[in-house]
């Protein structure tokens, strides 16, 4: 069978559209399977307790995440936050509804959420305190943009 008029120059420009369609597809999840990485840049928790880790020169920032992890208090105290943060969510679910247990578990929850922040402060404290004075300097400045002094934390 043979296309021939019409029918033909139309199946020819579909053909062609898939094939653009199905190369740029390979090419984008080739790339993104084999191609360089960007470095992991969320802090996750780390950022919310100290502020932006952006803020803080490279060595501090492995410095800082090295304290928090090693340091048995932080974990006593995220393990606690994460408790009473299951507890919360077991209370917004549950039937019937108890408000006063909601706000019994939210009053805890602040609670541990001021001891994490106090203990992620003694720690930013003590690295302070240990990063020598030229490493400090560069504390705030924003890496993201190049040479150009900004100080304080990145808008994020």
């Amino acid at each position: 069978m043979t296309l021939r008029g019409s029918w033909a120059i139309g199946v020819l420009v579909a053909l062609a559209l898939s094939l653009a369609v199905n190369f740029t597809l390979g090419g984008f999840v080739s790339a993104r399977l084999l191609g360089p990485h960007p470095p992991h840049r969320g802090g996750g928790g780390f950022s919310a307790l100290l502020g932006s880790d952006r803020a803080y020169p490279p060595e501090m920032q492995d410095e800082l995440r090295q304290a928090v992890f090693d340091d048995p208090a932080m974990k006593e105290r995220i393990r606690a936050l994460i408790e009473s943060r299951r507890k919360m969510f077991e209370i917004m679910r549950a039937d019937p509804y108890d408000p006063a247990a909601l706000q019994a578990v939210l009053a805890e929850i602040e609670t541990n959420t001021t001891a994490l922040q106090e203990a992620g402060h003694r720690i930013l404290e003590k690295v302070v305190a240990e990063t020598p004075p030229d490493v400090r300097a560069e504390i705030g400045w924003r890496r993201h943009h190049g040479d150009r002094d900004h100080r304080g934390p990145p808008h994020d």
